[in-house]
């Protein structure tokens, strides 16, 4: 543990920790960045990590020994990744608050896309006005997506169906098959994908179209 006269101490950086082999690795990343390698926005180390140094305590400029990295067995470059992708990000309040900011903007696509209100796709503000009062954003965007649309159904708005050609007709559910195609709703989508995909049954899915848009909410 020690701290060479080349690397200074960082500032403005957000800090992951991984804690592996009774020893602790840290590396300095860029403010907001953690959540977009995670989420595979961002896959460059050198858009994430200020320095591309293992440290063993950011704050005081403590680097790891060579011995410390010798114990994964793998480039630093792959350790780096190993860190980002287990370990613990330190967060100040700046970075919480783009974290939510960014999973609010994803959620919002996400649910938009999969109800109407009066046949009527929302806008943007507007879904996110319904959501602002009814939701808590989390940063497990999936997963909340799907809940606020299921929640949503029950308060009148309707899931969207799929207009899907397909090869030959599909035993799916009592489905009605008409002219190769077949309506799916936002809710069976994934099941329907997964039980073409089993029988190898070739199929192409049509997104509604946004041609209308309703700003107000009654």
């Amino acid at each position: 543990m020690f701290t060479p006269l080349n690397v200074k101490k960082l500032t403005n950086v957000s800090v992951v920790t991984l804690k592996k082999f009774g020893k602790r690795y840290e590396v300095a990343i860029y403010p907001n960045k953690l959540y977009e390698y995670q989420k595979k926005i961002t896959t460059n180390l050198e858009e994430i990590v200020q320095h591309q140094t293992i440290f063993r305590n950011v704050s005081k400029g403590e680097v790891c020994s060579k011995g410390d990295l010798e114990l994964f067995n793998k480039p630093v470059p792959e350790i780096i990744r190993e860190i980002l992708e287990r370990g613990h990000e330190q967060k100040n309040e700046a970075t919480r608050n783009k974290e939510v900011e960014m999973a609010e903007k994803e959620i919002v696509d996400l649910v938009r896309k999969k109800v109407t209100k009066n046949g009527k796709f929302l806008s943007y503000e507007a879904m996110k006005n319904v959501i602002h009062s009814k939701f808590k954003i989390s940063i497990n965007t999936k997963k909340q997506a799907q809940e606020i649309v299921s929640k949503l159904e029950k308060e009148g708005y309707e899931r969207i169906n799929y207009k899907i050609e397909c090869e030959e007709e599909v035993d799916f559910q009592g489905l009605i098959y008409r002219d190769g195609e077949v309506l799916i709703s936002s809710r069976d989508l994934p099941e329907f994908k997964k039980h073409c995909k089993e029988r190898n049954i070739q199929f192409v899915v049509h997104q509604p179209k946004e041609e209308e848009e309703s700003e107000e909410i009654e």
